[in-house]
């Protein structure tokens, strides 16, 4: 039985919460003024700021979550204390970056999980192959759709037979997902400027050049709810939206040729769709852009 806080450790994980409460609006202000800007600068801040977000969410969530049930009681305390606080907001310019932190204080189903290459999760030293594995297992259990946003950068093919192996079972599981269950659609945005870069940008990415050449024959057939856009280069970022409760958001590391490798991948499952909204937010604005355009078999890589 966990003995009840003393007045020093309760102070000390009231001031851990209200810390990580301001750097979750700071983090999402920053998001939200990055929208309206224009430059590099305010697209790597957009990204630290949704990385500072997510970050601090995570342990906000933590702190009353995952407590024994004296420490809840106290953590239900400290609960209504940082609505109020949160409440002085309601009236002013900043409603709509602090309501997304209310609604998550409100529903604490959120859940983050990180796999990150080299490292060890639940006993097992993270692959590229085991990413790819951990991505099938979650998108086999779509059933209304996957929205894909794809860097702008250049993910060259692995040397390894099991990464192969593995990232191709990935590519053909998305392309026949709305063949088996026709109410999921797929959609997919690739970032390019020009016709000339498709057909030279993926020469080193060869199973993905085949994938994105598939999904465009797939949708001029019009037989499945299969559909793959390009826009021109603005994101370095990649992520995965399943159903819109789960995201997929993997973290990329560049080389010296501008090529890009796996890092890592977070896996948050968001049943309220408190955070991943945001990221649906964007993908749709790209998707009905003016700008953003089909891609015919006819323009794409041979």
């Amino acid at each position: 039985m966990m003995d009840n806080p003393t007045g020093e450790a309760r102070l000390v994980k009231m001031n851990h919460v209200l810390l990580a409460a301001i750097l979750f609006i700071a983090g999402l202000a920053v998001k939200l003024l990055s929208e309206y800007q224009v430059g590099t600068l305010w697209e790597i801040a957009g990204e630290l700021g949704t990385f500072l977000a997510a970050v601090t969410s995570v342990h906000l969530l933590h702190e009353f979550f995952t407590r024994d049930h004296e420490q809840r009681l106290f953590d239900t305390a400290l609960h209504s204390g940082l609505k109020e606080e949160l409440g002085i907001f309601k009236d002013s310019a900043l409603t709509e970056v602090v309501a997304p932190l209310q609604k998550a204080v409100e529903n604490l189903s959120l859940n983050v999980d990180y796999m990150k290459i080299g490292e060890n999760y639940h006993g097992t030293i993270v692959t590229e192959e085991l990413l790819y594995s951990r991505a099938i297992k979650e998108i086999r259990n779509a059933r209304i759709g996957v929205d894909i946003f794809t860097s702008y950068l250049l993910e060259i093919d692995s040397e390894i037979p099991a990464v192969i192996e593995e990232r191709k079972k990935y590519f053909q599981l998305l392309l026949s997902l709305p063949e088996m269950e026709p109410a999921v659609s797929y959609r997919r945005l690739i970032q390019v400027d020009e016709k000339k870069e498709l057909e030279e940008f993926y020469k080193k990415a060869t199973i993905y050049q085949n994938h994105i050449k598939e999904m465009a024959e797939k949708e001029e057939e019009g037989k499945t709810p299969t559909y793959i856009r390009h826009i021109n280069r603005r994101r370095p970022t990649t992520y995965a939206i399943i159903d819109r409760k789960v995201l997929l958001w993997q973290i990329n590391q560049v080389g010296e040729n501008d090529d890009m490798k796996i890092y890592g991948m977070y896996i948050i499952k968001d049943p309220g769709a408190i955070f991943i909204e945001h990221f649906s937010k964007e993908f749709n604005d790209y998707w009905n852009h003016r700008g953003t355009k089909p891609l015919k078999v006819r323009v794409s890589i041979t």
